[in-house]
C-alpha cells in the first residue's frame, strides 16, 4: 500500500527552488521526503537547479605567483632523494641527489634509473 504524500503549496514550491536554497533545504524546509520533491519537481517542469558557485576565486597577483614560485623551489632544493649504489644487496655508497640518479649494471651494460 503506498504511502499518502503529504499536500505541497505549489507556490512556495516555485519561490523554494528559484531560491538559492540546495534541493535538500527545500525538501526540509516543505517538509516532504526527496522523492516527493523529484516527482513534484517533473510533474510542474521546473528544469535542474541552478548551481550555486560557491567558490569563488580569483587570478593571482604577480606578487602571490613569485612567493609560490619561490616556495616550490626552495622545497625541490632542500628535499632531494636518497640513491644508493652497489651491487646486489650490498650498498656502497649512498648520497643525496636533486636530479634523476641512474645505476649501471656491469652484468647487462644498461643504466636503469632509480626511483
Amino acid at each position: 500500500m503506498k504511502k499518502a504524500e503529504k499536500p505541497v503549496h505549489i507556490p512556495e514550491l516555485f519561490k523554494l527552488w528559484n531560491s538559492d536554497r540546495t534541493t535538500t533545504q527545500v525538501h526540509e524546509e516543505l517538509g516532504i521526503s526527496y522523492n516527493q520533491l523529484v516527482r513534484l519537481v517533473v510533474q510542474h517542469k521546473l528544469g535542474k537547479k541552478p548551481r550555486v558557485n560557491t567558490r569563488l576565486t580569483t587570478d593571482p597577483t604577480p606578487e602571490e605567483i613569485a612567493e609560490r614560485a619561490a616556495e616550490i623551489r626552495r622545497k625541490r632544493e632542500t628535499s632531494g632523494r636518497m640513491t644508493a649504489t652497489g651491487h646486489g644487496s650490498r650498498v656502497a655508497h649512498v648520497t643525496r641527489v636533486t636530479a634523476p640518479v641512474y645505476s649501471y649494471s656491469e652484468h647487462t651494460g644498461i643504466f636503469k634509473p632509480i626511483n
